[in-house]
Formats: structure tokens, sequence, C-alpha cells
């Protein structure tokens, strides 16, 4: 869930408030410019910092309806699922690298090994390449047969305290707002099998 940035916090930061900035964005020569220009526009005209002209643009394009949730400005979709186990570090990544585990959240890929540069195709018929593994994390590309070109998935463990982590999977360039909830969905019922 994204924490909301307050009125005041705004205000503070860029010395108007959020309904300043929706007016004056809604009444611009860019109000219905991609995200990439209005963020342009804010810096150039505004004085806005890059992190504040994405963050207004952001919240102009939700507010206006042009963007979803869990939608980036190039038009995909993300989405991010997490989990706190009584694990500690070591034996939450043997979980999720044994072979059960891989197939909880990979699916049954006979014969794989998880090592960077690595190809794997599922029997779902779902494929990609492996692009890290280390001790913080595994990041490799997740393509279905039916989707126009790869996502992004990462799966942290981040230590929270004594025997205690967070489990994330994060997943970039979804194609669709369905697709979206469908991968919320899987990555879900992974951890829930899983832990």
């Amino acid at each position: 869930m994204t924490r909301e940035i307050s009125d005041d916090a705004v205000n503070e930061a860029t010395g108007r408030r959020w309904d300043v900035w929706m007016q004056i964005l809604s009444g611009s020569a860019v109000a219905d410019k991609p995200h990439k220009e209005i963020a342009a526009w804010l810096r150039n005209e505004h004085g806005v910092s890059h992190w504040w002209s994405q963050t207004i643009t952001n919240r102009y394009e939700k507010e206006t309806g042009r963007r979803k949730v869990g939608q980036t400005a190039e038009g995909t979709f993300q989405i991010g699922v997490q989990k706190t186990v009584h694990l500690s570090e070591g034996d939450t990544w043997e979980r999720l690298l044994s072979q059960d585990g891989l197939q909880q959240w990979l699916g049954e890929s006979p014969g794989f090994v998880l090592a960077e540069g690595e190809t794997y195709e599922t029997a779902g018929g779902i494929t990609g390449e492996v692009r890290v593994v280390n001790d913080e994390h595994i990041r490799l590309t997740w393509q279905p047969p039916d989707w126009p070109e790869a996502s992004t998935l990462q799966i942290r463990v981040i230590p929270k305290w004594e025997e205690k982590v967070t489990v994330s999977f994060h997943q970039e360039k979804i194609p669709s707002q369905e697709l979206r909830e469908e991968m919320r969905t899987r990555w879900k019922a992974a951890l829930k099998a899983l832990f």
C-alpha cells in the first residue's frame, strides 16, 4: 500500500498544496500530454525538483483517471507482495531455492539450475533468464507465452530482527491491470504455500 503524501509535506517542499497543483496542471498547456512532458514542464516552469515533479505528475494522472493503481509512467504495471516469517535468512533462502520451493513460485522446470545467465522454461510455458543471484536477492525475466514481452521478477529476503525476515516478490513490466491482479494472486499463493 502506498503511503499518501500530506498537503503539509507537498506545500513545505514545493510551496503549493495538492489542490493547487491539481488546478495548475488541469488548466495548463500540458494537461493532456504524456507523463514525461508534464514532469519536465513542472521542473522547467515551476522549478520543482525531479522527484517532486514525478510525484506531482503521478498524483495528477491518478486523480484524472489517466493512471491506474500499479501503473508506471511507461504504461505497464507492477506488483509487490510480501510476507514476514519467523525464520532466519539462511533457512528462508533454503526453502525458496529447494526443489519444492522453486516449484511453488517458479513452476515445474525440470533440470533448471538457478544461476546467473541460465535460462528456463516451465511446464506451463513460462520462459526467462536469470539475471542476478546473490545473498540479497534474485532477479530474472518472466514471460508467459501470451505476454508481448518479458517482465522482471525480483525476490528479496529482508532481515527484520532475530529469526524474522520479510520475503518480497516484486514484478515489473506486467502488460495489463488484469494480469497484475493475476500475478498478485499467484505470488500470494506462492508465499502461503512456502511459509
